[in-house]
């Protein structure tokens, strides 16, 4: 009987450690994406000078 409790101890810590791993994983997923997003929407010119160029 101790086999089996020491097994699904180890079971049991391996999926937590797993499940801490896929979330950390989804989120750094998730804020590099968000950053990518960011770093493109700033670093756009602006439309009103991109206006005011071609009314030039």
């Amino acid at each position: 009987m101790d086999i089996n409790k020491a097994l699904f101890t180890f079971i049991k810590i391996a999926f937590s450690v797993m499940l801490v791993l896929l979330i950390l994983y989804g989120a750094v997923h998730l804020c590099r994406a968000s950053y990518d997003f960011g770093y493109r929407f700033f670093a756009e010119s602006q439309m009103d000078d991109a206006a005011k160029a071609a009314e030039r």
